[in-house]
């Protein structure tokens, strides 16, 4: 079909009742917009350059609502359904199911204005939620919704909480550090996992606030603890805070992490960012200058989940790099998968040669700790040592 088409004067575009895919955006000349009401005909609108006419029929396959006819010699640009439909399809879900169920109600107005009874909502009613598959998309939006306005509401009512998973190091399980973790505590949904809210928290623009109390809540946690450690004499454990993607493309990082930093008078060398290689691979030349700047506060790098990314050593080349975290689907299948155990062996031998610090993660058993010691690699994190900690556990831990 050509891109654009040119209608004389009393050519019909499309009529009202039939099916069609395409819609019309008047380029020049003018339209003129008809229905059919009680066998009279109605003119309901005249359309002229830059207006766009069929616009339905790029959303569904239901009859035209209308006839359209060209009142002068009129070009149009032609847009297909397929144009828009990967579109439709690939939108959020809040905005594809708003988009729809505004449809369904255009519909709706549109019978009753015909003398069609507008309650009628069953599986076989054409402009039914079923009909449309809003059901399902419609749902998901308005959780969707409700969820995205419990988080602001969490972040006022303080139903966040930070908990604190021990990192050890794996010749005598001594306590080394903390990765700090994010909990929701929701008053009727009980727990609910970042996995769930992390994303549609980014998408809310609720991340940045999130990430704020996050480091906060976690540097203020990490001064009491180092309060604990050092009247029992024993070192300091080093924190480690996950910071979302969005943050890297925010000019206001480095800014304000140096002033939470300085707020909880904790010494930056004791706390470790840690992102991952999506950071990187979606935005490096942005990533990169922020994270030297981190590095120039005194801050350490770390690099999560890796092995799981593209092109991980270049990343170790160009990026100031402090810390590698191997990834635990490695260290979970190591111990029957060869292959899994010599990626292990390279990463642990990668951070040796290149004076990287590695932990690894996900660490469940005595023999899969023991393997990792003998394959050089000095620290670990996993259930084996602990589950992430309230503030008070962590704190008597520190002391011990």
């Amino acid at each position: 079909m050509d891109l654009k088409r040119i209608f004389p004067p009393g050519a019909v575009l499309f009529r009202e009742g039939t099916i069609g895919d395409t819609a019309y955006i008047v380029e020049r000349g003018f339209l003129d917009v008809t229905v059919v009401r009680l066998g009279e005909v109605i003119r309901v609108a005249t359309l002229g350059p830059g207006e766009i006419v069929g616009e339905m029929a790029l959303i569904d396959d239901r009859p035209r609502s209308a006839t359209v006819t060209a009142t002068s010699e009129t070009e149009v640009m032609v847009i297909r359904r397929e144009q828009i439909q990967n579109r439709l399809r690939n939108a959020d879900v809040i905005t594809g199911a708003l988009l729809r169920l505004t449809l369904n109600r255009f519909r709706t107005l549109q019978r009753t204005m015909a003398g069609h009874d507008q309650t009628t909502d069953n599986e076989n009613d054409p402009l039914s939620h079923k009909a449309f598959g809003l059901d399902d998309p419609y749902e998901r939006a308005r959780e969707r919704l409700i969820l995205e306005q419990e988080l602001r509401e969490a972040l006022e009512s303080r139903q966040f909480f930070v908990q604190f998973q021990p990192v050890v190091a794996l010749a005598d399980h001594s306590l080394r550090g903390f990765e700090a973790l994010i909990r929701w505590r929701h008053p009727e949904r009980g727990l609910i996992s970042p996995g769930r809210f992390v994303a549609l928290a980014e998408e809310a623009g609720l991340i940045h606030a999130i990430d704020g109390w996050m480091a906060r809540s976690a540097l203020d946690g990490l001064y009491q603890i180092h309060e604990s450690a050092m009247a029992a004499g024993n070192p300091k454990p080093w924190l480690s805070v996950n910071l979302s993607g969005t943050r890297f493309v925010d000019d206001t990082l480095v800014s304000t992490l140096r002033q939470v930093v300085q707020d909880s008078r904790i010494d930056p060398n004791f706390v470790t960012v840690e992102i991952t290689e999506g950071v990187l691979i979606d935005s490096p030349t942005v990533a990169e200058p922020i994270l030297r700047a981190l590095k120039e506060t005194g801050l350490t790098v770390a690099l999560d989940d890796f092995g799981t990314g593209y092109s991980s050593l270049s990343y170790l080349q160009r990026f100031p790099i402090d810390v590698i975290k191997i990834d635990l689907t490695f260290i979970r299948r190591m111990m029957e998968n060869e292959t899994s155990l010599q990626i292990v062996r390279a990463i642990v031998g990668l951070a040796q040669a290149l004076h990287i610090r590695v932990v690894a993660e996900g660490i469940e058993t005595p023999d899969q700790a023991a393997m990792l010691l003998g394959l050089g690699c000095p620290m670990g994190q996993g259930y084996l040592f602990g589950h992430p900690l309230d503030l008070a556990d962590a704190i008597a831990m520190a002391s011990r």
